[in-house]
């Protein structure tokens, strides 16, 4: 090959490849055997298709409080070629992929400890190998779940009668 001239439009260095880029056409022209008077004309065009990258985002800004135990589905929507993998992750160590075919999907999130969490979608990659990082968050909390107890002082009374209720809910 180092001993071929060959013409190329436009230069590979003239072209941004970055994000946002769009579909380029390369030309191959007038190629020459350096070591010949050997030339061919020649007018071939190459497509490159520059594909975005893949999205993923929450869909809603924020979680209700949640008691333990509730299941709750945490919304997402992405752009991408179909199918994608989204990795996620809550940051009590539970991490995750899922594939989906459709552009929204959810998370369902369900914790039997009370506290603080974050979700976390972190990667996203489609079925061309297009890939992303991300770095959506989302928090929820999860309020521990109240027992109710309550007493009488008596539960059979005679009339006239007022009871006494007494509450001794305990908050666990």
């Amino acid at each position: 090959v180092n001993d071929v001239e060959y013409n190329v439009s436009p230069s590979n260095n003239s072209i941004p490849m970055g994000e946002g880029s769009t579909d380029t056409d390369f030309v191959l022209s007038n190629i020459q055997n350096l070591n010949t008077t050997c030339q061919q004309n020649v007018n071939v065009v190459y497509t490159l298709d520059v594909l975005p990258n893949p999205t993923a985002a929450f869909t809603i800004d924020e979680i209700p409080d949640l008691c333990q135990t509730d299941l709750f589905y945490v919304p997402y929507s992405f752009t991408g070629n179909a199918p994608v993998t989204v990795g996620w992750q809550i940051d009590d160590g539970y991490a995750s992929t899922d594939t989906e075919t459709g552009n929204m999907d959810s998370i369902a999130f369900y914790a039997t400890t009370p506290g603080d969490y974050n979700i976390i979608l972190h990667h996203i990659i489609d079925t061309n190998g297009c890939e992303s990082d991300l770095e959506d968050l989302i928090s929820v909390t999860v309020q521990p779940n109240r027992n109710a107890l309550f007493s009488l002082t008596d539960n059979k009374m005679c009339a006239p009668a007022t009871p006494s209720i007494f509450n001794e809910t305990n908050y666990e």
